[in-house]
């Protein structure tokens, strides 16, 4: 069990910058992006879990009726924390493959500009990319749309300017 009681100012900034970013593209893909208020269920660890940004393409499928509860997410992102970033490369990630319809998973960190990026293959292997620098982009194929690292990490702010 992991206590997550509010977030820093780079972590909601990160994200609000995600769905701000992605809404439009996505949008006219017929897919959506959603707030860490969605729960995911995964059945096969049969726990919900909270991404930081849920993308969902097509019709939603919610777990049990419940409409807070999704089970169909195409593409997930998670916002790394020190807490929390452990878990979220492991358990989660491993928990989150069990998810027929899941085809990226991304991970942005905080404290630089580096994002992360699982896709899977049609073998069901996952292939890793690593961004790095304000001037990348990363293309989500799942999605089919691409992102600047200068957006997802616009009024970000650095704690050491050595980061960027």
């Amino acid at each position: 069990v992991y206590v997550m009681t509010g977030a820093s100012w780079n972590h909601i900034q990160i994200v609000a910058n995600l769905i701000t970013t992605l809404t439009p593209p996505l949008r006219a893909r017929g897919c959506t992006a959603l707030p860490n208020e969605m729960k995911v269920w995964i059945a096969a660890r049969r726990k919900f879990y909270y991404p930081d940004v849920t993308m969902v393409c097509g019709r939603p499928q919610f777990y049990d009726e419940r409409q807070d509860v999704i089970t169909n997410p195409t593409l997930i992102i998670e916002v790394l924390s020190d807490s929390t970033a452990a878990y979220d490369r492991g358990d989660k990630f491993l928990a989150y493959q069990q998810l027929d319809s899941l085809r990226s998973y991304v991970l942005v960190s905080q404290h630089q500009p580096a994002v992360e990026q699982y896709v899977k293959l049609e073998d069901g292997a996952w292939q890793y990319m690593a961004h790095i620098g304000l001037e990348s982009s990363l293309t989500l194929p799942s999605v089919d749309c691409s992102l600047a690292l200068s957006d997802v990490y616009a009024d970000v702010e650095w704690e050491n300017e050595e980061n960027i």
